[in-house]
């Protein structure tokens, strides 16, 4: 398997893969919210990784620094902050670790453009979602009441937070 930066070439892939594999009664997917996210590739806004087996793409992230989470800073903080947006594996890939795989190191590459703290939303009763984060290292910051994106079960949003301040490396 190989991992590689996702190019503005991929972009109509990634958005069919989101819809493919990504669509269920925990995941937030809106085609305009998505959109421009992804439009974002061709112009740096956004960060792209793909996961492909061969030639079949089996995952991918996407993420970006953003000033979207700056309630969990405080007031004096000047680190830099990013957030993974999206994080989607293969149907018949889920469980193998590959989503943490791939969301360490779409951090480590967030991290590399001078992000020290990557942020991650979830549906707080997504347990795939929570395992992967947990295993890439993000710790729950905060849930709240989400019912505009979140319809179904406890209609809470869980933020997770990947800390790149307190250490070199998060995850050795």
């Amino acid at each position: 398997m190989v991992l590689r930066p996702a190019q503005p070439d991929d972009i109509t892939a990634i958005r069919a893969f989101i819809f493919e594999h990504g669509v269920n009664e925990w995941n937030y997917l809106c085609a305009e919210d998505l959109d421009p996210h992804l439009a974002g590739l061709a112009n740096g806004q956004t960060l792209g990784l793909i996961a492909l087996d061969g030639t079949t793409l089996v995952g991918i992230a996407t993420g970006g620094i953003t000033n979207s989470f700056n309630r969990y800073e405080s007031a004096e903080s000047t680190i830099v902050h990013a957030s993974v947006s999206e994080v989607v594996v293969a149907t018949d890939r889920c469980g193998m670790g590959l989503g943490s795989r791939i969301l360490q190191e779409c951090a480590a590459r967030l991290h590399g453009h001078g992000a020290e703290h990557i942020y991650a939303e979830r549906h707080e009763e997504n347990l795939a979602s929570a395992g992967m984060m947990r295993k890439a290292g993000f710790e729950v910051l905060d849930t709240f009441r989400d019912p505009e994106r979140r319809p179904t079960g406890s209609r809470r949003t869980s933020v997770c937070r990947l800390d790149y301040s307190r250490s070199a490396s998060p995850r050795s």
